[in-house]
């Protein structure tokens, strides 16, 4: 068949192809010029092509053209401009733009590594606080509680996830390290302390006094060394360096502490009171200097130093005590008690003597003697250094005198010297003196620098007072007193009341700084109380608060409770810090038990609390 196709006179003939219409007009799209290459035309130059001429793209919307940097979804760079062409322009800052950190989890941390410079929120982005380490995780964030042992870090500190203990615990606790006196009678642990780094191994170390042991001869006493890390249980007698008392009933031990770096060598020292030391006189009293690293041990007749009470009676190194650097010439310096100065009559003095010092020295020859105020006041019973109270760059000194008498018969007082502090002089010069609050509260019996416990940038004070009334009868209390202040206080407006729980706790019989247990930032503080009765009669007991302390309470509140666990354990007769005795970033503290029996009757013990607490490590089977 025979087709013919015959074409209108109107119009050519031709075949319809793809992409036109029924006309023979190919299909156009609209482009825009994007002159500045960022993927967004000019609204106002249009072109409508099949195919985009070179330079063109189809999003227009570019208010522009001219500035990469602007189209719709910029960022608003606070620069006076529109970055983001909505029409609207963001005001400029009058310090440039905020940094913004993308937020994903909506915790209100971002993440550090994703950020943008901002006038305004923008998107993802809408913290300013880029300390999220793990923004896709809304529980982790710096706020966030620490859970124990899942191996997260919550707070994003950078550290092992903290366990805080909480609750009661007693002392024969799994993930408590105990070590035992030697013998007998030896009643170590009525003071331990933190020795420092003696040895130079980044590992700091602790002391234990055994008053009345008899190594050496009938209560010469005597002072342990253990070097850390310590992580088992140990008798003393596996102790890293031992000195005896030079003679027999010297009561070497009954005080020890660490000393810093007295001679500028880079180890530190410990210092060690023996008061009933003959060397000037029956019962003059002594106090030895040991430079670190010291020899295995020997009788303390082996000390580079010793400071001798100025006459008979005077039992100096009833109490000692690292200074700080007092006059601020770079040497640590060293405090000494003698309650009984002068000559037995009780007024009392503290003795405070710049590093370095070697040979011996009588306390006369010390670079300031602080005496007690009146008669009978014990001053220099307890004595430590307070660290920078008032913020001057010289550390201050703390005095106790617990049988001072000005608020009625041995309310008892502390009193504060801001540094320097030289020459001979009265407390009642003091910078401030804090006075019990009733009549036989023996405030003074125990005193302490506190370390920064509220995070003002000040170190602030512990006073123990064992026989106030604060709960009820004898319960004792201690007081943390927030610094800096001048003139006379009474203890009835410390910052803070810590009241012993029950009557004859004798809650403040010791008390100290326990550095920052928790690594929040804040140091902590320890509360003894060696009448506690838990478990049976005079168990004892110390208490652990975190730091900040604000309000007064009953030491039934505190944060943590280490308990005695036999009758006349009498633990809490001494706490102390310990430092950081397994260098894990967490500070670790001591609690001495006079009456412990594991070593014999009354050998003592000291009880040494690491953090974080590891129940995968035990030390001994639990009980």
């Amino acid at each position: 068949m025979l087709l013919l196709l015959v074409a209108s006179a109107c119009a050519p003939w031709r075949v319809t192809l793809p992409g036109e219409d029924d006309t023979g007009q190919a299909d156009l799209s609209r482009w825009y010029a994007d002159v500045d290459g960022d993927g967004y035309g000019d609204p106002d130059a249009p072109l409508d092509a099949s195919d985009p001429p070179a330079g063109y793209v189809a999003q227009a919307g570019d208010c522009d053209d001219g500035d990469a940097a602007v189209h719709p979804g910029a960022l608003e760079s606070c620069d006076g401009v529109d970055n983001d062409c909505d029409g609207l322009t963001d005001p400029e800052h009058a310090d440039g733009c905020t940094w913004f950190y993308a937020d994903l989890d909506a915790d209100g941390y971002g993440d550090s590594s994703s950020s943008a410079c901002l006038c305004a929120q923008n998107g993802i982005f809408t913290t300013t606080d880029g300390n999220d380490c793990d923004d896709g995780a809304a529980s982790v964030h710096p706020d966030a509680e620490e859970i124990c042992d899942d191996a997260i870090d919550q707070d994003c500190d950078g550290l092992a996830p903290a366990c805080r203990h909480r609750g009661t615990f007693g002392l024969d606790h799994s993930d408590i390290v105990r070590i035992t006196g030697e013998a007998a009678g030896d009643f170590a642990g009525r003071s331990v302390s933190a020795a420092g780094d003696v040895n130079g191994d980044g590992f700091d170390d602790i002391l234990v006094g055994a008053w009345k042991s008899s190594a050496g001869g009938t209560c010469s006493g005597a002072v342990y060394l253990v070097h850390g890390p310590i992580l088992d249980d140990r008798n003393l007698v596996q102790a890293d360096a031992r000195f005896l008392g030079e003679e027999v009933a010297n009561f070497a031990g009954y005080s020890v502490s660490g000393a810093d770096d007295t001679d500028g060598d880079g180890f530190d020292d410990i210092l060690v009171g023996a008061w009933r030391n003959s060397a000037s006189g029956s019962g003059a009293g002594a106090a030895y200097l040991l430079n670190g690293p010291v020899p295995s041990g020997g009788d303390l007749s082996l000390a580079d130093a010793r400071l001798l009470g100025e006459q008979p009676g005077d039992l100096a190194g009833y109490a000692v005590s690292r200074a700080g650097d007092v006059n601020g010439d770079g040497f640590a310096d060293l405090l000494v008690g003698a309650p009984a100065e002068v000559g037995g009559t009780g007024t009392g003095a503290a003795y405070l003597v710049h590093g370095p010092v070697v040979g011996d020295r009588h306390l006369s020859l010390a670079d300031a003697r602080i005496r007690g105020e009146t008669l009978e006041d014990l001053a220099g019973a307890s004595v430590s250094g307070a660290g920078d109270v008032d913020g001057d760059g010289l550390d201050d000194i703390l005095v106790g005198a617990s049988h001072h008498d000005a608020a009625g018969f041995s309310s008892g007082a502390a009193y504060l010297l801001y540094g320097p502090v030289e020459g001979d002089r009265s407390l009642s010069l003091a910078d401030a003196r804090f006075v019990g609050e009733e009549t036989g509260d023996l405030a003074g019996y125990a005193v302490s620098g506190a370390g920064d416990v509220d995070g003002d940038g000040h170190a602030d004070l512990l006073v123990g007072a064992p026989q106030a009334n604060a709960g009820s009868i004898d319960s004792g209390a201690a007081y943390l007193i927030s610094t800096p202040l001048e003139g006379d206080w009474s203890l009835s407006l410390a910052s803070v009341r810590l009241a012993g729980e029950a009557s004859r706790d004798l809650a403040g019989l010791s008390v100290a700084g326990a550095g920052d247990v928790d690594a929040d930032g804040f140091d902590d503080i320890l509360v003894g109380a060696a009448g506690y009765d838990l478990c049976c009669s005079d168990a004892g007991a110390a208490y652990l608060l975190y730091g900040p302390v604000t309000n007064s309470l009953s030491l039934s509140l505190s944060d943590a409770r280490f308990v005695g666990v036999e009758i006349y354990d009498n633990a809490g007769d001494g706490v102390s810090g310990a430092g950081d005795v397994n260098a894990d970033g967490f500070a670790d503290f001591l609690v001495g038990a006079v009456g412990d029996d594991a070593g014999g009757s009354d050998a003592g013990a000291a009880y040494l609390i690491l953090f974080p607490s590891n129940p995968g490590i035990h030390r001994r089977n639990p009980s």
